[in-house]
């Protein structure tokens, strides 16, 4: 089981500590140059989308899913665009257009 700390803050601005758990994960490959590289993006038990690259750890949209994102996928390329489908304990399945920047 992997585990990250993360702040989050709250309304009176202080700082706490929340451990989430990645629950899934998948990759999305893409063509960069001659080479086709690879990043992951996980969904975590505190609902976010995230990813792994360059050794740096990114969240992606920390409020994805109201509890844990139990699955997630990401499309092949349709019309040079990449969709990411999750689905969540809050019930929802949910389609990201990733030209839209995770809206």
């Amino acid at each position: 089981m992997l585990t990250y700390e993360t702040k989050k803050t709250s309304l009176s601005n202080d700082a706490q500590k929340l451990r989430s758990t990645l629950m899934c994960l998948d990759f999305l490959n893409f063509r960069l140059g001659h080479s086709i590289q690879s990043d992951i993006l996980f969904g975590t038990s505190q609902g976010e989308i995230t990813t792994y690259c360059s050794g740096k750890h990114f969240v992606l949209n920390e409020s994805a899913h109201k509890g844990t994102v139990n699955c997630i996928r990401v499309s092949d390329k349709i019309n040079d665009t990449v969709n990411v489908i999750t689905g969540g304990e809050d019930g929802f399945v949910k389609i990201w257009d990733t030209s839209l920047k995770w809206c």
